[in-house]
């Protein structure tokens, strides 16, 4: 299947990225150019990574230039965005594992119930690889994945949630907001992140500086142990 192998070609130019930056670490603004020069990419070569639904609802009546870009520009945004927000779960032993592992087993029985067979193996080989990892992340760590690796699995949970709505979208067009849910798989990664960012914004600090400012870091603070914070 054509979108299943764009999806592993472009994962590890993500891995890449992100084993690059673990061993000569880049700056935050070149590599974020890198994955959104990525992301234009798997654009532009995989048609099951269009934001379909949106371009759509939103869009339809526009030129049709207008849909390309802003369907472009989505798509980009989703992608890096996504991909970042998975990395910046990885601050805690287990976590971005563990909520990876959430989102593939749901993402398996979606693609079960869209009758997309090669995308559910997929997604629960992805899930189980995560799971063997995160019996050796568990505190105390015996490996970590660095940014190669959370990379690696933010971009799929990226492609996949997208692909896995588009079909949705394709199979019950009348059903939108069921269209939608496979995107929601991700709402806490994603308003973790945004709400860092605002954070830092707001104290005229730069979206990249890091911080404590992280969900899992709140709970610490308000006195959750490792094992409460990660549950």
């Amino acid at each position: 299947d054509n979108q299943l192998l764009y999806v592993l070609i472009f994962s590890i130019f993500f891995f890449l990225i992100g084993f690059i930056d673990d061993i000569y670490t880049i700056k935050p603004f070149p590599k974020l150019i890198l994955q959104i020069f990525c992301s234009f990419s798997v654009w532009l070569f995989c048609n099951d990574l269009h934001f379909n639904l949106l371009e759509k609802i939103f869009f339809n009546n526009f030129p049709g230039e207008i849909i390309i870009i802003m369907g472009l520009l989505i798509t980009a945004v989703w992608i890096s965005g996504v991909t970042n927000a998975i990395n910046w779960t990885d601050g805690l032993d287990g976590l971005a594992s563990g909520v990876s592992i959430i989102i593939l087993i749901n993402l398996f029985f979606i693609f079960l119930t869209l009758n997309e067979i090669q995308l559910a193996n997929y997604s629960i080989v992805l899930a189980g690889s995560c799971y063997g990892f995160f019996l050796q992340n568990y505190k105390p760590a015996k490996i970590i994945m660095g940014d190669g690796g959370s990379y690696f699995l933010g971009f799929n949970l990226a492609s996949l949630c997208l692909i896995a709505s588009n079909k949705f979208f394709i199979q019950y067009p009348s059903e939108r907001f069921l269209s939608l849910l496979p995107l929601f798989l991700l709402i806490i990664p994603i308003v973790d992140m945004s709400l860092v960012i605002f954070t830092r914004i707001r104290n005229l600090k730069s979206p990249f500086y890091p911080d404590r400012n992280h969900l899992h870091h709140k709970l610490l603070k308000k006195g959750f142990s490792y094992k409460k914070t990660l549950i």
